[in-house]
Formats: structure tokens, C-alpha cells, sequence
């Protein structure tokens, strides 16, 4: 199953006005953290300048593809890497990625000044009557009426489109129905509507995030009479920032935020959204400002979990559209966007294709980065140049793999072929494994996210095969932390004790571990107080429970330091009485200092799903032995006051 993107770039940085665009194939068969490498990705063709093609001259870039993929539909026997037959190879496409304009053209929908604006629905949008060709997108209050576009509608449409035989009649029935013809509706099995995906990442961040800084600065403040944000507020909170721990993965330049959030990329609008802007824009923005954008901030938060429940999809699209009915009230129906009637469609996509880390555009922002790195000459032609060279630095070791096994074996031939091809990768570099293919990440998931799973998660469950922890040293345990892993122990294994204590009817437990102060959990980097260069990354929240697995009491999400993590083995007996050896039992963990409670959390706080705790630690005792498998999200801290830090918590990647 293939996704398809289109995206244009800039090569030049000199002024000089030249767009180039890429056609890429990714094959959603492999897992996510493979998928997007280069050399899994297929480069199918690179668009020439200096501009864009037409809506009609797209179709002549993708119909090469489109006969091909024809032909793997039904099927096509191809020489596969590591198989001595040519194997028998379908493929279909699955869906369009691409930013909305994109879109729009690769799919063969109107524009966003057309009658018939949205490629999801049929609703259709009046101009606004200001003289403009601008169209009114508000709207909220109906939005279970809308009715959705029909796949077979719109292949017909686009039928009925290309038989026309004036461009006149054209016009007319792309103002009645908003359809063009495209390449891709030869594909017989492919419906525009649902499977030309909205991306988040070009309709949440770089969208509406955006908008909603450049309306604030725009808006005047009655109550302090100036503008709501000024550069003096942006002053003050790039200074704030400077206390914010990031855990990796967000990053936020203080420079950037100082100048306006002037130029951020759509990673760092994310950042802006889920880390930051709760605290920082808090007394900035007030009254129903301040509400709509938490309600843009909790939509975020429950779409950006890389697993997502349907009751959290619906509740995710109730605070979008809270956010559109309070945006348009508050600034008026002509500064609604057409990205804000998308929000109302991302439910149906996240229904059809999961969650939002399935489709999102992160992932393809990188295969422009790599082409306008290529050197060029500048000259006609050069984009001959960026297919070549991508060709021959990541499909290189496609051929060598293809040739006999005996040159393989060769190593005297292998070690300079090698060399010159830095790409090279075995087959089963980017194949699932045999304990991948057996790795139940649902159940993996449920260790973090629900109570009864996570009390009696004990540290020795599945990992995924990905897990990148390298056991550093081999280190006896501090007495006070090997005091607490008895105690943990003990809540699970019946007849265990220290070595201090151990006797004959006694099993007891080793203070040897192997130590590690980073960790990759499902593309996730977790660091810890022991990291060498920096912490950041040593924050986390988990489920605490002070009473152990079988305690009535509720468990909390409480946030802490992670000091360092280990392994461990334990011998345990085994139920079989033919087998006298005692079973050695590896078990993961992390050790943990959790912040200590506060009396009384702040209303306006827990409005924003922030949490306040004291910058102090509970006493250390058995509850910091935490599996790693019970980690639940990386989080953000920042100070608060003199004497408390603020908690904010973020959905961890999943890769994989």
C-alpha cells in the first residue's frame, strides 16, 4: 500500500524565483521508523521550473506512474533483494499526502476561491461580499448536516469534466461541482474524496496556530489599550522559555519567539501548540481568547497521541469545532479560514486512516531538504542532476544486493564496494524481523495507558524489537536504591530477599545491574540525570500508586526525574518439578525521584491539563523502580513561582 506526495521547493537561496517539485512514493507496509528513509522511499520523478505546472499539465508528471501502478494492481513478478525467484508483487494506492493546495491540483479539486471550496464535503461557500473573490468558510453550528462528497460521485464528475468539449462548459461544472479531472481517477479503486487525506501538520500548526499569533497581534487590547501582543510580550516570553526543559524532539529557538514567532517551521509551531503557549500565552491572552485557544491546545494534545481511542477522535473534533464557534464570534465570519472548515473533516481521515502519525507530512518534509542539498550548477537541466544523484546515493546498494550471492560472500570485494556506497544496507535492515512480527504493540501501549494493566506490568514484558538501550556498565547498586528493588520484588514474587538476608528456603536477589543513562523506546529518547551532555529527555510522567498491585487505591499520572536506567535478572523457581535450576528472569527498569504534591492544585491550571508540584522529591522507597514498559509520555517542566514547577504533558512518538 503506497501514499503518494507532491511538494514543491525553492532550490535557490540567492531570490532567484525558480520552483521544483518531487513525486514520492512511500510504501505503508513497513513500519513507520522505516518507511521514511531514503532509500525505502521511491522517488518517482522530479517537476522541472521555473513554475508550477498547471491543474491540466500535472496529469502529464503522473500519468507514468499512474500506468504503472495500473499494472501493479493486477499484479507483477519483480527480482526482490534476498530471494532467488522474482516474486510476485501487488501494489495500490492508497492515499494522497500533500499540503492542501497540492492536493487539491493531484487530485483534481477546485481552489479555495471556487463555489465548491472543500474536497470533503458539498457544502458550498458564498463569496463574502466585500468586493473580493475571497468565499465565507464560517459555519459551525451544523456541522452533523454536512453532507460528504461520494467517491462515485466524483469520478463521474470528473468523467462528465473530461468529455466536455469547450473550456467554457469546464468552468460551469467546476463551479457546479468542484471536480476536475485527474490522472489518478484511472485507478479504478481509488476514491478521491476519502483517501486525499487533510494533513495536520500544514492544517493545525503552520495553519491555525499561525493565524491565530498573527490575529492576536493585529487585535487591540480595550482593557491595557494596546495591541494584545506586542513586541515587549514577546520579549518577555522568550525570556520565560529560557526556563522550559524540553524533552527532545521539541525544539523552539528563544530568537524566533523574541521576533513575533517570526519563521517557524511547522515542528516548531508544534512545539509552540502543545509545550509552551499554555504557560506562555496564560496572562497574555485573557477571557475568550484564552479559552478558545485551549480548546485548539486539547484538540491538539488528544490528536497528537500516537494511539487514540474513537471517544477521544470525537472529543478531539468537539474542541476543534468549540474553537471555530469561539473564533468566529470573537473576530468575525471573514477571518474564518478555509483550514478551519478542514478541522471538521480530520475526524473522518483519523476514522479511515488512524491516527494523525499514520498520514501527518512530517515525514516527507526531509525528501525536499535532501534534494536542495544535492550540489548544482544552476544551469537548464539541473533537476536531471537531482534525480541522478539521488538515485545513485540511495538505490546504489539496491544493485549490489541484486547481484550473486557468491560476490556477497566476497568480503575482499565487499570492503571497498562498501565504502563507496554509504547507503548500503542489508535487506533486513528495513524489514521487520521474526520478533517484530510477533511484538503486540497494542498490548505494549496498554502497560502505560490503563490502570489495571499498568499495576501488574512487573518489568519483564515484551520490549519492541526496536528498543535502542546500550548497557554501559556493570555496577553493583547503590544500598539505598538496592533496598528499594527488594521491596518492589516483593510485591510480585512470593519468597525473595536481599543478599543480606538469604537463606536456603530464600531467593534471593542480586544488587549486580547492567546501567544505561539513555534509552529509544519506540522512537521516543528518553535520557536520564546520568546523561553525559544533557538531561533533557529525563523527564517523565507515569502511573504512581503508593499501595502496589493490589491496592484499591487510585493511581495518578505524577511527574518525575528518571536517574538512570538498568537491567536486571532474578532467578525465580519454576512450577516444574522436573526442572531444579531456578529460570533467570531479565527485567527493565527505570529509577525514578517523583515531585512531591502540592495542597491544592490551581483551577486555571487543571483547565489546561497542567499540573503544579513542588521542585522537591517523595523520599526515595520501592515506587521509583518503574518498568520502563510503564513510562507513560515525556513532559515538559518549567518554574513556577519560587518554590514549584509546572508540568506539561506530551503525547510520546511512536515509531515503529
Amino acid at each position: 500500500m503506497l501514499t503518494l506526495n507532491v511538494d514543491w521547493f525553492q532550490p535557490f537561496d540567492t531570490g532567484r524565483v525558480h520552483s521544483v517539485g518531487g513525486i514520492y512514493l512511500v510504501i505503508n507496509n513497513l513500519p513507520r521508523m522505516a518507511r521514511f528513509k531514503p532509500e525505502n522511499a521511491i522517488l518517482v520523478g522530479i517537476i522541472p521550473g521555473p513554475k508550477e505546472p498547471s491543474n491540466h499539465q500535472i496529469n502529464h508528471y503522473l500519468q507514468p506512474m499512474v500506468d504503472e501502478l495500473k499494472m501493479l494492481y493486477h499484479g507483477q513478478h519483480i527480482r526482490v533483494t534476498g530471494a532467488h525467484n522474482p516474486l510476485f508483487v501487488r501494489a495500490a494506492l492508497l492515499m494522497v499526502a500533500c499540503d492542501i493546495p497540492a492536493a487539491r491540483k493531484v487530485s483534481g479539486f477546485t481552489g479555495i476561491n471556487s463555489l465548491c471550496a472543500c474536497y470533503k464535503c458539498e457544502r458550498r461557500f458564498e463569496a463574502r461580499g466585500d468586493g473580493g473573490p475571497q468565499r465565507d468558510f464560517s459555519g459551525f453550528h451544523d456541522v452533523h448536516q454536512w453532507k460528504l462528497r461520494s467517491g462515485v460521485d466524483n469520478r463521474q464528475q470528473a468523467i462528465r469534466w473530461r468529455t466536455c468539449s469547450s473550456s467554457r462548459r469546464r468552468l460551469e461544472l467546476e463551479q457546479e461541482n468542484g471536480t476536475r479531472w485527474s490522472a489518478l481517477h484511472e485507478l479504478s479503486y481509488f476514491d478521491a474524496v476519502r483517501c486525499t487525506i487533510v494533513d495536520p501538520m500544514h492544517n493545525l500548526y503552520s495553519g491555525t496556530a499561525k493565524r491565530c499569533i498573527n490575529t492576536w497581534k493585529a487585535l487591540e487590547d480595550d482593557i491595557r489599550a494596546r495591541k494584545t501582543l506586542t513586541t515587549s510580550t514577546f520579549e518577555a516570553m522568550a525570556d520565560k522559555l529560557t526556563y522550559f526543559v524540553l524533552p527532545p524532539g521539541y525544539e523552539l529557538p528563544r530568537g524566533k519567539v523574541k521576533s513575533g514567532c517570526a519563521n517557524f517551521t511547522s515542528d516548531e509551531w508544534r512545539t509552540w501548540v502543545l509545550a509552551v503557549s499554555p504557560v506562555l500565552l496564560k496572562y497574555n491572552i485573557v477571557g475568550v481568547h484564552w479559552h478558545m485557544w485551549l480548546d485548539f491546545v486539547e484538540a491538539n494534545r488528544l490528536l497528537s497521541k500516537p494511539s487514540i481511542h474513537v471517544n477521544e477522535v470525537v472529543e478531539a473534533h468537539e474542541a476543534l469545532r468549540q474553537f471555530c464557534l469561539k473564533y468566529e464570534d470573537a473576530y468575525g465570519s471573514a477571518a474564518v479560514t478555509p483550514n478551519m472548515h478542514l478541522h471538521m473533516h480530520l475526524q473522518d481521515t483519523i476514522m479511515d486512516f488512524g491516527p494523525i502519525y499514520a498520514f501527518w507530512l512530517f515525514g516527507f518534509e526531509r525528501f525536499n531538504g535532501i534534494l536542495k542539498n544535492i550540489n548544482i550548477n544552476g544551469r537548464d537541466g539541473f533537476e536531471l542532476t537531482y534525480m541522478k544523484t539521488f538515485i545513485q546515493t540511495y538505490y546504489a546498494s539496491d544493485y549490489v544486493g541484486m547481484m550473486c550471492s557468491a560476490f556477497n560472500q566476497d568480503q575482499t570485494l565487499m570492503n571497498p564496494v562498501s565504502s563507496l556506497l554509504p547507503s548500503l544496507v542489508s535487506p533486513n535492515d528495513t524489514m521487520l524481523d521474526n520478533d517484530a512480527e510477533i511484538f503486540n504493540l497494542i498490548e505494549f501501549l496498554k502497560y502505560a495507558e490503563e490502570e489495571d494493566c499498568n499495576k501488574w506490568c512487573i518489568g519483564y514484558e515484551d520490549l519492541p524489537p526496536s528498543l535502542e538501550m546500550q548497557r554501559d556498565r556493570f555496577v553493583h547498586m547503590d544500598p539505598s536504591h538496592y533496598s528499594c528493588l527488594v521491596e518492589y520484588y516483593k510485591l510480585y514474587y512470593a519468597d525473595v530477599c536481599s543478599v543480606a538476608n538469604a537463606d536456603d528456603n530464600m531467593h534471593f536477589v542480586s544488587d549486580a545491574i547492567w546501567k544505561t543513562h539513555t534509552l529509544c523506546l519506540l522512537g521516543q529518547k528518553y535520557r536520564s540525570q546520568e546523561s553525559p551532555r544533557t538531561f533533557r529527555g529525563a523527564h517523565i510522567q507515569a502511573y504512581y500508586c503508593t499501595g502496589g498491585p493490589r491496592s484499591s487505591e487510585p493511581t495518578i499520572l505524577r511527574p518525575g526525574v528518571v536517574q538512570y536506567y538498568f537491567t536486571h535478572v532474578i532467578k525465580l523457581p519454576v512450577t516444574d518439578t522436573s526442572v531444579t535450576d531456578p529460570q533467570p528472569i531479565e527485567h527493565t527498569f527505570a529509577f525514578v525521584r517523583w515531585f512531591d504534591s502540592i495542597a491544592i492544585q490551581p483551577p486555571t491550571y487543571t483547565d489546561a491539563k497542567m499540573t503544579i508540584w513542588k521542585n522537591a522529591f517523595l523520599p526515595i522507597d520501592k515506587n521509583c523502580i518503574v518498568p520502563i514498559q510503564r513510562i507513560y509520555s515525556p513532559v515538559a517542566i518549567t518554574k513556577w513561582l519560587d518554590d514549584d514547577i509546572v508540568a506539561i504533558p506530551l503525547p510520546r512518538k511512536i515509531a515503529g
